[in-house]
């Protein structure tokens, strides 16, 4: 047996990886995954319960794909933890997806906003996920098919930065 040394990240970057299989339906059917990274944080976030933003991500794709779920949630503490996902989640067929969201505000945020303001700016950002095709019968017409952009217009607004700054794309 041989051993190996890894390299510990730092705390601050320690990060948890989730990845969504999705599954497209029987009659063009396909494998493919969706990774990404949230931040480890002990007190806003558990890797294996997720958040609502993880769910938001999930119930967005299983509108178009109903049995797709998370297939995976791992905290990264280690330089080839990383690495090695990288490289098993990187397939030959690849679709960059689109998730928009925004952070409304409550009613009552919206008035004490236009109180403020002339015009009210409703937080907003687009974050581009790959999905990676790992088995698919008809690659060119299905990465055709598959929809670009998703839509969240409902991720709560005082705390809509702390949530989509914890997420970052884990594949160019």
């Amino acid at each position: 047996m041989k051993t190996k040394e890894y390299v510990l990240l730092s705390s601050r970057e320690f990060k948890v990886l989730k990845v969504i299989q999705v599954e497209g339906p029987e009659w063009d059917y396909f494998l493919g995954l969706i990774p990404y990274l949230r931040t480890y944080d002990l007190k806003n976030y558990d890797h294996l319960k997720g958040d609502e933003l993880d769910e938001k991500i999930l119930s967005l794709i299983q509108e178009r794909f109903p049995k797709s779920r998370f297939c995976r949630s791992e905290v990264i503490v280690f330089k080839e933890q990383l690495e090695r996902a990288k490289k098993t989640m990187k397939s030959e067929h690849q679709k960059s997806l689109i998730f928009q969201f925004f952070g409304v505000p409550s009613h009552d945020e919206v008035i004490k906003l236009e109180n403020e303001k002339d015009n009210v700016k409703v937080k907003g950002i687009d974050l581009d996920l790959k999905i990676n095709f790992h088995y698919i019968k008809n690659p060119e017409s299905l990465i055709l098919n598959i929809q670009d952009v998703y839509t969240c217009p409902d991720l709560p607004f005082d705390d809509f930065y702390r949530l989509i700054n914890s997420i970052t794309p884990i594949l160019d």
